[in-house]
């Protein structure tokens, strides 16, 4: 639980979102699988939090570990908040949809689509070796969302195995 300790606890409530887990952990946030208790569904839930530059307090609040971490903090919440709103006017169906952002706690959430399934990485580190057929079955759908970013004129940046998402109908989707 120490890799944790700066997370929301299940069942923590934001807005009419109720925590449920961790589903993920990065550099610059968790991510979380919430009940939205509004519309009756999962959702997935990422929070700005990038551990080198702040921490969670003790009534939930995200704050910077320094004066001077708090222009970088600020700058970064800016941006997560920008990359949010322009990811929720992508509709494509191998993109993960973004479905509202919002401040609360200091900092920033992005609530996503609820994807059931596994990430590229655990198919190949189960099967090592992908065929043509199955490769191409997993990259064209994706490039052709890619394409679509990038016809509006945006990057995604990180584009890697975790990050596509195998659905239990074995169609992909960006993470």
């Amino acid at each position: 639980m120490d890799s944790h300790r700066n997370s929301l606890q299940p069942g923590y409530r934001l807005h009419w979102y109720i925590i449920k887990k961790i589903l993920g952990q990065g550099g610059f946030g968790i991510t979380y699988l919430a009940d939205d208790t509004n519309l009756q569904q999962e959702v997935a839930i990422k929070e700005f939090l990038p551990v080198d530059l702040a921490v969670r307090e003790a009534d939930a609040s995200i704050h910077p570990v320094s004066n001077e971490r708090g222009e970088h903090f600020k700058w970064g919440l800016d941006r997560f908040m920008n990359e949010a709103q322009t990811l929720a006017r992508f509709k494509h169906p191998n993109i993960v949809r973004v479905n509202a952002v919002f401040a609360e706690n200091n900092t920033a959430y992005m609530v996503m689509e609820y994807e059931r399934g596994r990430g590229m990485h655990e198919l190949l580190r189960e099967n090592k070796i992908l065929g043509q057929e199955e490769v191409n079955a997993i990259l064209l759908p994706i490039l052709d969302g890619l394409e679509q970013i990038h016809a509006a004129g945006f990057i995604h940046r990180d584009i890697k195995p975790p990050n596509i998402f195998i659905r239990e109908d074995g169609s992909p989707v960006l993470l």
